[in-house]
């Protein structure tokens, strides 16, 4: 007997075949547009093969590296058959027949292409289940589904037409609420006019002088020069990517002027470059002016005028999304009130407030861009913890399994991260952990036990790692381990034959390889577990969102343990990985002699070399590390290549020395870095290359070339590989005298202290966010208004508040909170639902 067709779903149906046959809209991606109908389909369809074949096809779409086309008839036409293949095998045949009389596809012919398309489906799918559904934020109520708080659109605004109104949305401003929300990226204090006698480079000014002269200059590439000149002196301005009509007709000699913007030397000459250029305008008593985000084609004139106008008209239209007693609280205004504090600053109005982003209306701004997001992540992380997860048993005596299981004795800290995995693989839920710590602390021993933990279990392990030179020594140091145990463990890169490839795939499908060890290989669709149970993604940063989410689709909701040996300050750590528990490992093997690192200027590096050779001559070993693999014609830096040969020759000439570097053949590698480990090679001349993974307990000794180019974190990696065998390790720093201010300060921070976590915070505050994690990972490079450093207490508050209101409201459906909600659907649903690896 077949069963009807639930009610709903055929109207799903009808909604899907007509996103299929729309193709993309501009700037959506079309697997994110068919993901949510199918997966309404495949649930209004629980429990049929319909539903599963659904749910996988799903998982392809949703997971698309880039937009379908129109073109990609293949995978539609797929989507399409199984989509009314579903809804043809269970209705009932007047229902059938009435339902899909408007495609030119028959059910029977549907019917018929079922079979081949589900194989095309099974085949293709890497996950039985739909395992995302788990991280899917709360749908948004269909009368707001977009999300926005205001959606009046933009050409309801005078002189707003079509094409301006289309630049706008490139731009990311669909309506007048986006517009409002608009952060200026700075404000330009318009009181302080500095005398271009008094001009600073590097310094913010506004002069007020009168035109000199103004023409187009066409060597040296096309641009822009005006002369300014008041009673005190002359500059000169530079424009370039400028409409040359508009400034030669505009910017004429003798017009008075103000110049807003930064002041730069250029020649041994000050200049202005790209100053804004207000003509016949005096700075406005007690003016502090906005400056907004360029956006293409519209001039911030013209987009200071229509902001001024949505100020006027329907600043009162946009809900309030913060509840009266939390913005008591907080001491934060209403927002129609900081709209219009942040957009029109009043004459009376502090300046460096302002500046500085602390005025209470700015406060506003960047508490609820860091609000909105800690709910989405902790919404994530909330629905992972009610997710089912293949359980591990624990352990008797925990501590007995880890002193049976380690050939050393493990640290504390090492015991206690331990101890939340083990309870995390018993709970019953996906882990969902982030593990770091300092270079050196164990982390790969710890990753060993959870393997351990879940092979009891009769769960597989994947431990994916970026580089094959890494993989190989885990593969190194882990197999002894679980030989020791009566285990095996695998390792598949790129790098080993295809037959040797094809064989590690066929053991680890048939279960006898219970740790498979890998890079970015592991991903592969022809690569299968018998029962993946628990995912290890070592030094995570360096693997982009989408690899690390192919990985986990391996299994049913794997427990997942992120590890990273770059320490993440508190701030980071709760926007990057906020919807992550946190273990830490703040305690290093007994043994370990702290480095002494030492700061050399280049004029000095015949002395440095020589105390390098004397400590080799001595029987240390010694790394020497570039920052360039050749010689570059833009760079004037020494490179690795040519100073082997310089090396070999010169300062450790009669001494073996290697060279190993990430453009060499794997095996080169491989065979260079176990020579070194042997002590064939006394001296290894290196890239960064060696800077994560590599453990040589015999090398005490670091030189490092051009110190001044690199951050600090890849600093302290480098440092780490050293004085690991229970010898006092010695790091010399190699830099130009001439090094810049942020450069010097970073090379002090290296010299005064070995704490990663200390280093790491000095990371954040000298080069941002982005910098320091190496990768744009959600919820950091999508901040638009928020500072980690300057804006640390507000996003503590951020985290306690959205914790509470979560533990008040799940879901946020509460009336007070649908704003809030809608906020978090439309702000950050699409963008963590793919960030889910972690």
């Amino acid at each position: 007997m077949k069963r009807v067709v639930p009610p709903g779903a055929v109207a799903d149906l009808d909604a899907l075949i007509s996103l299929i046959k729309q193709g993309p809209a501009a700037g959506q991606p079309y697997g994110a547009r068919l993901a949510g109908p199918i997966g309404r389909l495949a649930a209004a369809l629980d429990g049929t093969d319909e539903a599963t074949a659904l749910r996988r096809l799903r998982v392809r779409v949703a997971t698309l590296d880039a937009a379908l086309s129109r073109a990609d008839h293949a995978l539609v036409s797929e989507i399409e058959s199984v989509c009314r293949e579903a809804v043809a095998s269970l209705a009932h045949p007047e229902t059938s027949s009435t339902s899909l009389t408007t495609s030119p596809e028959t059910p029977a012919a549907a019917k018929s292409k079922a079979p081949a398309v589900r194989k095309a489906a099974r085949r293709q799918a890497t996950v039985p289940i739909d395992a995302r559904e788990a991280h899917q934020l709360p749908e948004a109520p269909a009368a707001a589904a977009h999300g926005r708080l205001c959606a009046t659109p933009l050409t309801e605004l005078p002189r707003v037409g079509p094409a301006m109104a289309q630049k706008l949305e490139a731009a990311g401003i669909r309506d007048i609420g986006d517009l409002l929300l608009l952060r200026p990226r700075r404000y330009q204090d318009r009181r302080r006019v500095t005398a271009i006698k008094d001009l600073r480079a590097g310094e913010f000014a506004v002069v007020v002088g009168r035109i000199a002269r103004a023409a187009p200059r066409f060597y040296g590439g096309g641009r822009f020069v005006m002369d300014v000149t008041d009673d005190t002196g002359t500059v000169s301005c530079a424009f370039f990517r400028i409409n040359l009509k508009f400034a030669s007709t505009t910017w004429k000699p003798g017009l008075p002027v103000v110049l807003a913007g930064p002041v730069t030397a250029y020649r041994d000459q000050l200049q202005m470059t790209h100053p804004t250029v207000d003509i016949g305008e005096a700075p406005a008593e007690g003016e502090l002016r906005p400056e907004y985000p360029a956006i293409d084609g519209i001039g911030e004139r013209v987009l200071r005028r229509l902001i001024e106008v949505a100020l006027e008209r329907h600043a009162d239209e946009l809900p309030e999304p913060l509840p009266a007693s939390l913005r008591e609280r907080l001491a934060l205004p209403d927002l129609a009130t900081a709209l219009r504090r942040v957009h029109r600053p009043p004459p009376d109005a502090e300046a460096s407030a302002f500046v500085n982003f602390q005025d209470p209306a700015l406060r506003r701004f960047i508490f609820d861009e860091l609000l909105v997001l800690q709910l989405a992540l902790g919404l994530r992380r909330r629905r992972t913890a009610k997710r089912p997860a293949l359980p591990v048993a624990m352990p008797p005596s925990l501590d007995e399994f880890v002193d049976t299981s380690l050939p050393f004795a493990a640290t504390g800290a090492q015991r206690r991260v331990i101890g939340h995995i083990a309870a995390d693989l018993a709970s019953g839920h996906p882990m969902h952990r982030l593990l770091q710590g300092d270079v050196g602390s164990g982390k790969t021993a710890v990753a060993y036990v959870a393997a351990r933990l879940a092979q009891r279990g009769g769960l597989q392990t994947a431990l994916m790692v970026p580089t094959e030179l890494l993989a190989q020594q885990h593969l190194r140091t882990l197999s002894p381990w679980f030989e020791g145990a009566g285990l095996r463990c695998g390792l598949l890169t790129n790098g080993l034959s295809r037959r040797d490839q094809r064989m590690v795939r066929e053991l680890t499908l048939a279960g006898v390889i219970h740790c498979l060890i890998g890079t970015h290989s592991l991903i592969g669709q022809d690569v299968g577990f018998a029962k993946l149970g628990l995912v290890i993604v070592d030094e995570q940063h360096r693997f982009g969102v989408k690899q690390r989410l192919a990985l986990r689709q391996k299994a049913i909701l794997p427990h997942l343990l992120v590890m990273t040996a770059t320490p993440i300050p508190r701030t980071l750590a709760l926007t990057a990985y906020g919807d992550l528990e946190v273990s830490v490992l703040d305690e290093l093997p007994p043994g370990r002699l702290p480095i002494l690192t030492t700061l050399h200027g280049r004029s000095k590096r015949a002395e440095v070399y020589a105390r390098v050779r004397s400590l080799v001559d001595q029987g240390h070993q010694v790394y020497v590390v570039f920052p360039l693999v050749e010689e570059s014609e833009f760079q004037d830096l020494a490179d690795a290549t040519s100073a082997h040969e310089e090396l070999s020759n010169g300062a450790f000439a009669g001494v073996p020395v290697g060279l190993v570097h990430g453009r060499m053949a794997s095996e080169l590698k491989e065979v260079t870095l176990r020579a070194f480990a042997e002590g064939e090679l006394r001296v290894l001349v290196s890239t960064t290359v060696i800077e994560v993974g590599i453990d040589v307990p015999a090398a005490t000794v670091m030189l490092i070339e051009h110190a001044d180019r690199f951050g600090l974190s890849q600093l302290h990696q480098l440092r780490g590989r050293i004085g690991r065998g229970g010898q006092r390790g010695f790091c010399l720093l190699l830099a130009d005298e001439r090094a810049t201010e942020e450069g010097a300060a970073r090379l002090k921070v290296m010299t005064r202290t070995q704490d990663g976590f200390v280093i790491a915070q000095a990371d954040l505050e000298q080069r941002g966010p982005g910098q320091v994690l190496g990768t744009k990972q959600a919820g950091v490079a999508d901040l638009e208004v928020a500072d980690l450093v300057r804006d640390a207490s507000l996003l503590e508050a951020a985290r306690e508040t959205a914790t509470a209101l979560l533990d008040g409201d799940p879901e946020l459906s509460q009336a007070e909170h649908l704003v809030l909600r809608r906020l978090v659907w439309s702000r950050w649903g699409e963008k963590l639902e793919l960030a889910e690896a972690g």
